[in-house]
């Protein structure tokens, strides 16, 4: 098997960097034939994987965080080429959420011995995504944290800056958002928009949500006291902020959203832009190696 293994040097502060080179031994060990890419900027694992598809990868495999997992899936989308994950980043969801093993030896393993599974995409200002992306509070911890990331150790650390700072600062939003045809308007601190579960290394934001229902879900937080909005905000880690009566939960193929804010549009730890933006169900489908659940 010829697989191509993509990987950002500087995922996880160059944990990824430092465990590839025994992942390929690995794989090697097994008969494989390896091409090992090395990622130099934002955006240049799509690139590589694009050029891996020319190359007639039977499997490309990102080898880093959420952010590199999602550059690595876009050219793959609608190809028979299977996406293979080496979690080796700092939050890895999308890897948790296809029950990939964090340790490195076994999440090799998975890639030789597990199964190939046809998961939905979301799409999104032209990008594809696989966990969950939206606008808000949300996307304005994102801004700052990708902002602040060079200056701090690390990312994880960089994210929690950005999480009190606008904690400090930012104020709920009046958003309208259509979802499938039917609009609301809302005075709100957050949409999640999302294909599956997690985000932001471990927050269970859409504990409904599938790969492969065909649906994306959204996690709206309506407007509260500051108090209340932090006070709730560790219970995401456990799914449990959804029981808060600030809290609704919608599923749709296609959900707009505009704001006169001009918020953040973000996607698998990734700002893409801003309101307005449109986040669907993809018409193509991606194949991925997971673990049985």
């Amino acid at each position: 098997m010829n697989i191509s293994l993509i990987v950002n040097p500087i995922a996880a502060s160059g944990k990824a960097k430092k465990l590839v080179s025994p992942a390929a031994k690995q794989l090697e060990k097994s008969g494989c034939q390896i091409d090992l890419q090395y990622s130099r900027y934002a955006g240049h694992s799509i690139e590589l994987s694009g050029e891996a598809l020319k190359k007639n990868s039977d499997l490309v495999v990102a080898v880093g965080g959420d952010g590199t997992v999602s550059e690595v899936a876009n050219p793959l989308v609608g190809t028979t080429t299977p996406l293979g994950i080496l979690p080796f980043g700092r939050g890895n969801d999308i890897a948790t959420s296809l029950n990939i093993p964090k340790q490195p030896e076994e999440a090799v393993k998975c890639l030789l011995k597990d199964d190939i599974r046809t998961i939905d995409v979301g799409k999104v200002k032209d990008r594809y995504f696989l966990g969950v992306g939206g606008v808000g509070f949300d996307g304005e911890v994102v801004n700052l944290a990708n902002r602040y990331r060079k200056y701090l150790p690390t990312p994880f650390l960089a994210f929690f800056v950005g999480v009190f700072i606008e904690i400090a600062v930012f104020n709920p939003k009046k958003i309208t958002f259509d979802i499938d045809g039917v609009k609301h308007e809302v005075r709100a601190y957050m949409l999640a928009i999302g294909n599956g579960p997690r985000y932001g290394g471990g927050m269970i934001v859409l504990p409904s949500a599938s790969l492969d229902d065909g649906e994306l879900d959204l996690c709206l937080v309506r407007d509260t006291s500051k108090i209340d909005f932090l006070m709730t905000l560790p219970k995401v880690f456990t799914g449990a902020h959804i029981h808060h009566p600030g809290v609704s939960l919608f599923k749709g193929k296609k959900i707009s959203v505009e704001s006169e804010a001009n918020l953040f549009v973000h996607a698998d730890g990734e700002i893409l832009g801003r309101l307005p933006a449109t986040f669907e169900i993809a018409s193509k489908k991606l194949n991925v190696i997971s673990r049985k659940a």
